[in-house]
């Protein structure tokens, strides 16, 4: 039994294909994990990142599927599943071996799984473009957090740098304590600040006010549909809506 282990990041991942076809050999686990907990019966190899072998891996990906088939790659590696690794490690050896034309074989539990990740990384994107509720503080921000499945914030801050060019954004990930951050020229994803402390202006905490007013306005007491509301606003999103607090 075999265990490939390497930094974490997609670059380090992707060597680790380069590493299994070059051996002819295939892990039974990969992970980034410096707590795991190896049995007896398993051997670890930790794989070092190069960026020549990643470099090699992403053009090999690209000559087969173009620039849609490296976006894919780098959602499903966003994506929160345990198994990531191991789905995203079978389909990119299966397309390897057999061309672009693994994206048509979906009787391959390899290439359902895959699309599946992808799938849902992709919908919460979508979702999250909608979801997110941007606030003025009194620090010179535009704050907003929340708390994804998937690790999805480095595909959310081009968008709203686009829809937001001339205000400095704070997009804040609880559940991985990283954030990303604009100053109106460029935008990057870092590390959570320590001792972070933002205050709403007085106009914000009044337009909130005004907002939460309105949702119950136009909502009809006698018309809720709590079932059709979660297909729409699932409930783990919305402990960071203004208009779904008390």
């Amino acid at each position: 039994m075999l265990i490939y282990e390497y930094s974490g990041t997609l670059n380090g991942f992707l060597c680790t294909v380069f590493e299994a076809w070059k051996q002819r050999e295939y892990p039974d686990l990969i992970t980034d994990s410096q707590c795991i907990q190896i049995p007896l019966a398993y051997t670890l190899r930790t794989v070092k990142e190069t960026s020549e072998q990643a470099f090699r891996i992403r053009t090999g990906i690209g000559n087969l599927l173009g620039n849609s088939g490296l976006t894919e790659i780098d959602q499903g590696f966003s994506s929160g599943r345990s198994d990531r690794n191991m789905i995203l490690f079978h389909w990119i050896m299966a397309l390897f071996r057999y061309g672009e034309k693994i994206q048509k074989m979906f009787s391959d539990q390899r290439v359902l799984d895959f699309k599946q990740m992808v799938s849902a990384v992709s919908l919460e994107i979508h979702r999250m473009h909608g979801f997110l509720r941007f606030q003025q503080t009194q620090e010179g921000l535009w704050f907003s957090e929340y708390a994804p499945d998937n690790d999805i914030t480095a595909f959310l801050m081009p968008h709203f740098f686009r829809r937001l060019p001339d205000q400095p954004l704070l997009l804040l990930d609880r559940r991985r304590n990283k954030c990303g951050i604009s100053n109106t020229r460029e935008w990057k994803v870092t590390t959570l600040p320590e001792n972070l402390h933002l205050t709403k202006t007085d106009v914000e905490q009044n337009l909130q006010m005004f907002w939460k007013q309105y949702y119950k306005t136009v909502n009809i007491a006698s018309r809720n549909n709590s079932r059709l509301q979660a297909n729409y606003l699932p409930r783990r999103y919305r402990s960071f809506l203004p208009e779904m607090e008390e």
